[in-house]
């Protein structure tokens, strides 16, 4: 007789959005109506999501105590303002520290859950960042951002976008507890293209045995991508201060399925 030992291992999964103050960045030129808007819809596609899959959902809507270090540096190139407000997207690794799970999502409030799929085998699993972005819906002109014009001269190698992250158990005191102790330290790296982003980006050149980079799909753009790519995504990142100008560049069926046909038409009237 053949006995056999079954051995159930079951994966926590962790998902952590942060809605702190106005919930966005941008503050003053930004369309907050409609920018609450797309982010209502955005969270709730990531809640069914976790629910749909048993995933742990996590949201933080609380600052960390201590902070507004920003003031205090003198940040190299490239977002040279001071302002509190650029620094709550790098606090949310604070509150990390204290996950348990066998791989935690960290993810933006203004993504949007396409549809199911494979989780990704990674470390730490960072989105690549595109080099620029489409200046109209016929998608005819395609402009490099300046500052990546600058980047690509002195690196080869992906930027991140930090609007997805996946970090596995064994990474998730190391990666958050390096970019914490980076950003309160007195030594930031250049400022590329947003403050998180940028310590990412030196964390992967740090420790790039550690990082897996990750495409489109996973964080997908729409200025920045195309009509297929859009579609082929798991997951759509109305990124930016203004949300509803990503609108334009999504097709309209994908729009109606987001939002219903009513709504996805006075936001895509009142965006542009």
């Amino acid at each position: 007789m053949v006995s056999a030992t079954w051995i159930l291992y079951i994966v926590k999964v962790v998902v952590l959005q942060t809605f702190v103050s106005k919930g966005f960045l941008g503050y003053e030129d930004s369309n907050s109506e409609m920018n609450n808007v797309i982010i209502s819809f955005c969270m709730k596609s990531v809640k069914d999501w976790c629910q749909r899959n048993g995933y742990q959902y996590k949201l933080i809507k609380e600052e960390k105590d201590g902070w507004n270090l920003f003031r205090k540096r003198k940040p190299k190139l490239w977002n040279a303002t001071s302002r509190k407000d650029w620094e709550l997207c790098i606090q949310r690794h604070e509150f990390c520290l204290d996950i348990d799970a066998d791989l935690l999502i960290i993810i933006d409030n203004d993504t949007f859950i396409q549809t199911d799929f494979k989780l990704p085998s990674v470390k730490v699993g960072m989105c690549k960042s595109t080099w620029g972005r489409y200046k109209s819906d016929d998608r005819k002109k395609y402009e490099m951002l300046d500052k990546f014009q600058i980047f690509t001269q002195f690196y080869d190698t992906p930027f991140p976008q930090g609007g997805v992250q996946f970090i596995n158990r064994s990474f998730i005191k190391h990666y958050n507890h390096w970019l914490v102790s980076s950003y309160k330290s007195t030594d930031w790296p250049i400022i590329w293209d947003g403050l998180e982003q940028s310590h990412m980006f030196d964390y992967s050149i740090k420790f790039s045995e550690y990082v897996d980079w990750l495409d489109y799909r996973y964080n997908c753009i729409p200025k920045r991508h195309t009509l297929k790519e859009i579609q082929e995504c798991y997951i759509i990142h109305f990124a930016g201060h203004n949300k509803s100008e990503h609108l334009q560049f999504i097709d309209k069926n994908i729009r109606c399925d987001i939002f219903g046909e009513k709504l996805a038409n006075h936001l895509y009237k009142h965006g542009n």
